[in-house]
């Protein structure tokens, strides 16, 4: 291989790297938020069951509609909070799908490409091998010419 393949060979498999490190930080990153998403959820779970619990011990009491309503107001506001995390975590969950097939497809460049650098260096050695032994052989008859030769006379 000539020096200037072989040197844009190792600059691809290190971009690739880079690539493959930068999409392996996408993926940390997204896992953080889908962490993030998951206690928001759990924050906003426990926040609605905390207004249905007051609303039970209104229940249990019996309030004036004033109240009533604005515990309801308060329960759905609760609910809705609820239904938006849980939209985000899907939505974290999803981004940590996508960053992880990204992963994949960075990590399969790399090794696909490492793979094509280790094959070409092997045929190169082969043939390499191959004109040595070429070399080889044509010095070895050479010598039993001249051995023939010599014991000839």
């Amino acid at each position: 291989m000539t020096p200037s393949r072989d040197k844009r060979l190792r600059k691809l498999v290190e971009l690739r790297t880079r690539v493959l490190d930068q999409k392996r930080l996408e993926l940390a990153q997204a896992g953080a938020a889908q962490r993030t998403a998951q206690v928001a959820t759990l924050e906003a779970s426990a926040a609605l069951v905390a207004a249905h619990a007051h609303r039970a011990e209104l229940s249990a009491t019996g309030a004036a509609a004033e109240r009533w309503s604005d515990v309801d107001r308060w329960q759905t506001a609760r609910q809705a909070a609820l239904d938006a995390a849980q939209a985000a975590e899907a939505d974290a969950r999803a981004k940590v799908e996508l960053a992880r097939r990204r992963v994949i497809a960075a990590q399969t460049d790399v090794a696909s490409i490492e793979a094509l650098l280790e094959r070409i260096l092997t045929a190169e050695r082969k043939a390499e091998d191959r004109i040595e032994q070429k070399a080889s052989d044509e010095l070895s008859s050479v010598r039993v010419a001249a051995r023939n030769a010599s014991q000839a006379r």
